[in-house]
């Protein structure tokens, strides 16, 4: 078993407040001798907790050691401050999760309550380090029996132990356990976990003198009987006449209730009215009384308030599904548990509330469970599922005794009526999750029913939505108070979303409002059609303004509304509404495009031409059917790049386009087409097309289309010949994407044009020797990206950046960028992007010395690619990234097959690097081959400087000079290195131009010796 202790500081709240130099300085040393004594005995400290530390030990011995020699030192230390420290500690022992850095379960929980039942230079022990220590304890040092106690976490009593020795003070108050106060606080059979946040502020609110009277609410199985149970007992000593639970699930009326409160304080039988009986004998009590389930009886709460200011002593915590709205009420809305995200390591989903409570909760039922990082990502899910709140986390890990986790979680996925057959010990309205539910809901009146209902509809709703809908399905009801008693009931929940005041329902409150609005089919249908309906006219009016500046805006809106518009768009096109389809689609898609949500758009698209083919031939259709054509072909080649379904979706266009002869239809056409030649690396037939889109640009007279026109243009000439005229296009491609800052095309999918503009010319700088200006462009254009919050357009830009990072030999740059691809790409599901960033990081690794995992990894990424039937145009490049990752790794000659194959695939003069590469891996042969190596520099620097790339033309110099100088050749040719070198004007930092001053003999810190 592993110790644990916990410790801290007595009265440190009035020690910062007396002196809080002093204390700053006293705490900094306390935290120094804490940590020389744990660490002295074998222990490791944890975490510092504000005044105190967490320390764990494999030996309990060690622990109870640490504690001596710790309070000795302390004893010893001379303070500055008005009153000595005096540290309290706390030992308990067991098994616990263990994480990277951190430990974890009801062990730890028991261990901290042991330590706050102690006082200042007081060291508390568990009956369990007792027994596990024995006479073992330090020379001197004795266990001193205090009995058995119940502590605060209110579950089974502990036998504590004082340890004692001549050097420590031995007489002390009793601990501070539920002994020590009166009170009726039920029995505990789990632990409490987590909500360290809400007991801190609920306990702050009843320590606050005005604050008489605080209700926790919230919906049922949310857990306010166990936090408010809690509260209680962290409170207990603070009221000298105790704390004391009233259950109120059974009462109905005032009388009854205040009734049950004379019992639960067994006070003598009165045949007086109940209220009065309580007021005269609480009259000068210093109590807290906790009234569980006052939702029953809401109409005894001026009465309370009424006893409230006969007893001044008296304060009341309240757990209600419902508000009092009463005087002097103060509200604390519990939330859902602390949730994880499950693409989270297993360390981070193992420090979620939830998460813990399900793991604990689990072992009833299955003692052997572990969270593994195989199935912590499951666990995470379930709990998200089941909206954080505790019964039903707790319902869920019952089930664990017939499911796996993947089991469980496919069945919450399709019902959450699974969670059934609770404790017999429990209440039956928290048997089940729909008897907790249920509990509430007929609890309502019939206008709170249908609105109740009608709210299942919405994902979340502004209220202008809310009383839109309304106004068309409900017939003489106050939406306003009868939405403002549901948010108090606890079954709606408001809150404010960037800025405004929006309302919704936890999932499984949602579920079962709309099953209950199934049960009424005619009400269902006028209810769905307003929403749909409501939500077609809210699209519309925002598709007018998207392409203005106020896109970001509206974009913005449309994302907080997007669970509401797919529940519009379900329902037409389920009732094939063809009308109110294209009056949703524009802003959908739009959206889609800007946060990269390219499967989701391909079922919009397919959807939409579903329904139009439902409806038949329509002259009026066909601009709306080649638009979502067009549509639909980018956004599979933007998930799937190049394969058999993307090339029939770009000839089903391309025959619909011309065959409508309707210019303004062709631009957005010619566009995607463009793209699709650039994939397949066919250049001229891109440029073709760039020079088409810049004649329709003037017809036009559209600047977004020039932009187009021109980087279309630009990167046919430059990746076809014509180098010099492809990078002025460019330029004058990005003056043109200055003003614009948002694609505006219907259906428009990819990378923004301002980000491949910036791409293109960036990498085209840095190959004609432009070296600092191309870094710059790339970079700008992730900046652009960013600024667009566009992830297709981040994952191009990032791709890039760290593309041009490896070839500048920026390797450590290069892993970065592609762990954050990775991550982008893993949130939208963009496989090639995926893909070729597991080939990026595989190569840094291996370059960075990791041969073995960077070749690995890089492998990985290939089999992926494979898989993909991804854009030709990636596939030389690859092949020469896993050539030179083979090659580096210690396989020459599978590394050089590899280039072969890569060259074998592109032009005659295409990517002189590649060559580069070929001769640079020759030379790492077995028996090197230098002639061939020399050949293969010569063709390289010849294709670069017949193309006017400087920058390939260096580094093959640079390399063959080296390798003559090598074998003693004195015709190295330097004089042909220098001649290149001295055309370059920047980028003398970077690694290339560094090996060149190098090969040449100029000073490697005077840069502008060459000049």
């Amino acid at each position: 078993m592993t110790a644990f202790l916990f410790t801290d500081i007595e009265s440190s709240t009035r020690l910062w407040e007396d002196d809080p130099d002093a204390m700053s300085v006293a705490l900094q040393r306390h935290f120094e001798i804490m940590t020389g004594a744990v660490e002295t005995k074998s222990g490791k400290v944890l975490k510092n907790t504000g005044d105190g530390m967490i320390a764990v030990f494999e030996v309990a011995a060690d622990a109870v050691s640490a504690t001596l020699a710790a309070q000795r030192d302390l004893i010893r230390e001379t303070w500055t401050t008005p009153s000595p420290i005096r540290v309290r500690m706390g030992m308990h022992a067991g098994e616990a999760e263990v994480g990277e850095d951190d430990y974890f379960g009801p062990v730890l929980n028991r261990a901290a309550r042991i330590m706050a039942a102690g006082h200042g230079g007081q060291v508390l022990a568990s009956g369990t380090i007792a027994d596990l220590v024995g006479a073992a304890v330090p020379n001197g040092a004795s266990w001193l029996d205090l009995g058995v106690h119940r502590l605060k976490d209110l579950t089974e009593p502990e036998h504590l132990f004082q340890l004692v020795h001549p050097d420590l003070s031995r007489t002390f108050p009793a601990p501070l356990t539920l002994e020590s106060s009166p009170n009726n606080l039920p029995y505990q059979t789990t632990e409490f976990l987590g909500r360290d946040d809400e007991l801190n502020t609920i306990e702050t609110m009843l320590a606050t003198p005005a604050t008489r009277l605080v209700t926790i609410a919230g919906p049922g199985g949310a857990g306010k009987t166990r936090l408010g149970l809690q509260v209680a007992a962290d409170l207990a000593n603070r009221f000298g006449d105790g704390v004391y639970f009233v259950d109120l699930a059974a009462e109905r009326d005032a009388d009854a209730a205040f009734e049950a409160v004379i019992r639960a304080l067994d006070l003598p039988a009165s045949s007086g009215d109940p209220l009065d009986v309580l007021r005269s004998s609480l009259s000068k009590s210093q109590m807290l009384l906790l009234l569980d389930n006052f939702e029953q009886v809401t109409v005894a709460g001026p009465g309370l308030v009424a006893l409230l200011q006969s007893c001044p002593g008296l304060k009341v915590l309240v757990t209600s599904r419902e508000t009092l709205r009463v005087r002097g009420e103060h509200v604390f809305t519990v939330p859902p548990m602390g949730l994880p995200d499950p693409r989270s390591s297993l360390e981070d989903i193992v420090q979620s509330e939830a998460v813990q409570l399900f793991n604990d909760r689990v072992r009833s039922v299955r003692p052997d469970f572990v969270l593994t990082p195989d199935n912590a990502p499951v666990i995470a899910q379930i709990c998200l599922r089941l909206d954080g709140l505790p019964l039903a986390i707790e319902l869920a890990a019952a089930r664990m005794s017939l499911f796996t986790p993947e089991a469980l979680l496919d069945r919450l996925q399709e019902r959450l009526d699974i969670l059934g057959g609770g404790g017999r010990d429990l209440p039956d309205r928290q048997r089940t999750l729909w008897g907790a539910i249920s509990w509430s809901y007929e609890l309502l009146d019939e206008a709170e029913c249908r609105v109740f209902e009608m709210m299942s509809v919405f994902s979340s709703a502004r209220l202008e939505a809310i009383e839109d809908v309304a106004s068309r399905t409900l017939e003489s009801t106050d939406l306003f108070e009868t939405l403002a008693s549901l948010v108090d009931k606890s079954l709606i929940r408001s809150e404010d979303v960037e800025g405004e005041r929006r309302f919704s329902m936890l999932l499984m409150i949602k579920e079962f409002a709309a099953e209950r609005l199934a049960a009424s089919p005619e009400f269902e249908r006028k209810v769905r059609r307003g929403h749909a309906e409501y939500f077609c006219r809210f699209t519309a009016e925002l598709n007018e303004r998207l392409g203005g500046s106020e896109r970001h805006q509206v974009l913005a809106e449309l994302a907080l509304e997007i669970g509401n518009l797919r529940a519009a768009w379900r329902h037409w096109v389920d009732t094939g509404d063809v009308e109110q389809i294209f009056e949703l689609i524009d802003g959908l898609w739009a959206l889609h495009d800007a946060k990269g949500w390219y499967h989701a758009a391909i079922e919009l698209a397919s959807d939409a031409l579903r329904v139009l083919t439902e409806a038949g031939p329509s002259p009026d259709l066909a601009a709306e059917e080649l638009t979502l054509r067009t549509g639909l072909a980018r956004a599979l080649m933007a998930v799937r790049g190049y394969d058999v379904e993307v090339e029939e979706a770009f000839r089903k266009v391309l025959e619909m386009t011309e065959e409508s002869g309707d210019a303004a239809l062709q631009t957005p056409v010619l566009r995607t087409l463009a793209s699709y030649y650039q994939h397949i690396g066919d250049w001229e037939e891109s440029l073709v097309i760039g020079r088409r889109i810049l004649d329709l640009a003037e017809q036009e007279e559209d600047p977004s289309i020039l932009a187009e026109g021109r980087f279309l243009t630009g990167a046919g000439l430059a990746f076809s010949g014509h180098l010099e005229d492809g990078i002025a296009m460019l330029e004058e491609s990005i003056e043109s994407t200055e003003a614009i800052t948002s694609s505006i095309d219907r259906l428009r999918l990819g990378p923004h044009t301002a980000v491949s503009t910036r791409v293109a010319s960036g990498l085209l700088l840095w190959q004609t020797g432009a070296i600092e200006r191309g870094i710059s462009r790339v970079a700008q254009a992730l900046e652009f990206a960013e600024e667009l919050e566009h992830p297709y357009s981040i994952a191009y830009a990032v791709y890039h950046n760290g593309f041009l990072s490896l070839g500048r030999g920026r390797f450590e740059e290069t892993r970065d960028q592609a762990r954050r691809l990775q991550k982008v790409s893993a949130e939208n599901d963009y496989a090639v992007w995926l893909t070729l960033s597991t080939v990026l990081e595989g190569a840094a690794l291996a370059f960075l010395g990791e041969t073995e995992k960077g070749l690995a990894m890089t492998e990985t990424g290939i089999e992926l690619y494979k898989g993909l039937t991804a854009p030709p145009m990636f596939w030389p490049l690859i092949l020469h990234i896993r050539g030179l990752v083979h090659a580096y790794s210690g396989d020459p000659s599978g590394g050089l097959s590899l280039i072969d194959e890569s060259i074998s695939l592109i032009g005659p003069t295409d990517f002189p690097e590649i060559r580069i590469s070929r001769a640079d891996v020759m030379r790492l042969l077995p028996s090197p081959d230098l002639d061939g190596a020399e050949r293969w520099y010569l063709e390289a620097i010849e294709a670069a400087t017949s193309q006017r790339l400087r920058t390939p033309a260096l580094q093959g110099w640079t390399r063959l000079v080296d390798m003559r100088r090598t074998r003693g050749v004195k015709a190295d040719g330097s004089e042909d290195l220098r001649a290149v070198y001295d055309t370059f004007t920047e980028g003398f930092a970077e690694l290339d131009l560094v090996r060149a001053r190098a090969a040449l003999g100029l000073d490697p810190v005077d840069l502008t010796s060459s000049r």
